[in-house]
């Protein structure tokens, strides 16, 4: 009943597979990211800040310092910072949780968490829906271009 397995453990390595191989889905739109940035208020801001600076109204010693997303100290796995994680990361992270965070796979449905992926990646000074739009632009003209090289090579025949 809506169950899907993740393919990735909660190890170090699943980390980083996550991070090398998770994309985001969904289609995004400005509905999205306004979907994620709801969700973010409910399930993340009381630890991570409203803007993702890790200044949120949880404030107790057994959860540490909560760092910003825009942090561009390289103190996460992998010796990367906050501001350089992946989709896949930040997926992964909320799949399983992180240090003093803790697992919300069983608290948020699949696509809410890339709703929130992708809000998070805007705090993290990204702008998720040119990103996806240029990638796709980018394959397209590369596709267009190998098929235009292999007419011409055919037509030379």
């Amino acid at each position: 009943r809506g169950y899907k397995p993740y393919a990735y453990e909660n190890t170090e390595e699943g980390y980083e597979m996550a991070g090398k191989n998770l994309t985001n889905p969904l289609q995004l739109t400005e509905k999205t990211i306004k979907d994620g940035q709801k969700l973010y208020a409910s399930f993340c801001a009381h630890c991570h800040g409203p803007e993702g600076k890790g200044e949120g109204s949880i404030t107790n010693a057994i959860y540490g310092a909560v760092p910003s997303y825009s942090d561009e100290a390289p103190n996460r796995r992998g010796n990367r910072s906050m501001s350089q994680l992946e989709e896949g990361h930040i997926y992964h992270t909320i799949m399983f949780g992180l240090n003093a965070m803790g697992p919300h796979s069983s608290l948020i449905r699949e696509n809410d968490r890339w709703k929130i992926v992708a809000y998070v990646q805007k705090l993290q000074g990204k702008d998720p829906l040119h990103t996806k739009k240029e990638e796709a632009k980018e394959d397209n003209k590369k596709e267009d271009s190998e098929m235009a090289d292999a007419a011409s090579e055919s037509n030379a025949k």
